[in-house]
């Protein structure tokens, strides 16, 4: 039996904003070549994206200060399981993206 292929849950939202907002987006969206419902994805997957960021220079400090006093055993262990982690956020990424260039018409 053929898979069908993965299709994340789309949920619809009434969105209220500025009529100026709306004009911008409806500009820049034209100018990227994406309609305004990708445009607003990808601005708001790039803002979460950027806090992540954020969030992640003070965690890095944290750890590095808690990796300097732990077992090298520990350590490593903990190194697989952060790499682990990274593979399936970026493959997650990649799921989003790809989804993404579908939305703008790029089959």
């Amino acid at each position: 039996m053929t898979r069908k292929p993965f299709r994340p849950k789309i949920a619809q939202l009434k969105l209220r904003m500025p009529e100026v907002l709306r004009g911008h987006l409806e500009r820049v969206a034209a100018r990227n070549g994406q309609s305004m419902n990708a445009e607003i994805l990808q601005r708001l997957q790039n803002s979460f994206r950027a806090e992540a960021i954020q969030e992640k220079d003070i965690h890095t400090r944290v750890a590095e200060t808690l990796l300097e006093h732990l077992d090298p055993d520990v350590v490593m262990a903990m190194r697989g399981i952060m790499e682990e982690q990274q593979q399936a956020d970026e493959a997650a990424y990649m799921d989003d993206d790809e989804w993404q260039e579908r939305e703008r018409g790029g089959q």
